[in-house]
């Protein structure tokens, strides 16, 4: 088993006492949560008020569903974190408009690779992240952007954690070799 399947979730337990009616266990679960989820929906929703509808709406699905959160499948961010995803691509299709979900944040990338990747090289990792597909995207979004370790992501996207981490892994190979192709294309 590897290390992050051992890491315990400190929000498992608020979920209990919340399920028996502690409502300050649900206080401190929201404000643990509001965070991750708030960030999540502003970088898919299309304006300020979307994202906070979604925000509102999956904590208001999150209680009407605590029953349904079971710790041995996942965390508690990745589970609501689905919920908000669920209502993101509901809203989506009842709109028939583009998908804001797969507009990746390049800002939110670059601070983890900012130690990593000149300036010249962002530039470069933007224009290749717009030519990635829509889940390809996602996958670096969940990531980097929302901060999810693999296991989390496996869980919200209803896949394997082993599919994950492969697809993750060609992902960033497939970056890196584009990158590398491009600036060899780039006068320096």
């Amino acid at each position: 088993m590897d290390e992050e399947a051992q890491v315990r979730d400190p929000l498992a337990d608020l979920v209990a006492r919340t399920r028996e009616g502690d409502e300050g266990a649900f206080e401190t679960l929201y404000d643990g949560l509001y965070g991750c989820v708030w960030s999540f929906a502003v970088r898919r929703a299309r304006r300020r008020v979307d994202a906070e509808d979604i925000v509102a709406r999956t904590f208001h699905r999150f209680v009407e569903h605590l029953d349904a959160f079971d710790s041995r499948r996942g965390s508690v961010r990745a589970f609501v974190l689905s919920i908000a995803r669920n209502l993101l691509i509901d809203d989506a299709r009842a709109h028939r408009a583009s998908v804001p979900i797969d507009d990746v944040q390049v800002a939110d990338l670059a601070t983890p690779l900012a130690g990593v990747l000149r300036d010249e090289e962002i530039v470069l990792l933007r224009r290749e992240l717009e030519r990635l597909s829509v889940d390809a995207r996602e996958l670096i979004d969940l990531r980097f952007g929302a901060g999810l370790r693999f296991r989390e992501i496996a869980q919200l996207l209803g896949v394997r954690e082993s599919a994950v981490k492969q697809r993750f892994s060609r992902l960033m190979r497939q970056l890196r070799e584009s990158v590398a192709h491009a600036q060899g294309e780039v006068p320096t």
